[in-house]
């Protein structure tokens, strides 16, 4: 199961964000390392349908501003909004904030960086 695409989707149908554009799987495409990409990292499954998936989220802008207010606009929609279901009918108790929002260096292509974490407690 692809938490981090279900993820994707279910945030540019809540948002005014793109799949392709905006929102990235995995990583920046080259040639456009602006926007989000969220990851799926890692996670617990067991013999119950419950599931714990933990999903990176990285940020790319050209200012810092932007890039800091993109990723506090992505952390508050996911960090506080429990009980949401994903567009696969994945169901999602509770998002658990892993790592807070922070600037982590200017890239190689000068674009601001700042990523985040989060662990979702979901039930297939």
């Amino acid at each position: 199961m692809n938490v981090a695409r279900e993820l994707i989707l279910w945030i540019a149908d809540n948002t005014t964000l793109v799949v392709g554009s905006d929102l990235h799987q995995g990583v920046f495409p080259v040639g456009d390392e602006d926007g989000i990409a969220l990851t799926q990292i890692g996670g617990d499954e067991n013999e119950t349908k419950m599931q714990q998936v933990i999903i990176h989220i990285s940020v790319q802008k050209q200012d810092y501003d932007t890039a800091d207010s993109t990723i506090q606009t992505v952390w508050d929609l996911l960090s506080y909004n429990n009980g949401m279901t994903l567009l696969d009918s994945t169901v999602v108790h509770s998002v658990v904030g892993l790592k807070f929002p922070s600037f982590i260096n200017v890239t190689e292509h000068n674009k601001y960086m700042f990523t985040c974490s989060v662990v979702l407690h979901l039930e297939r």
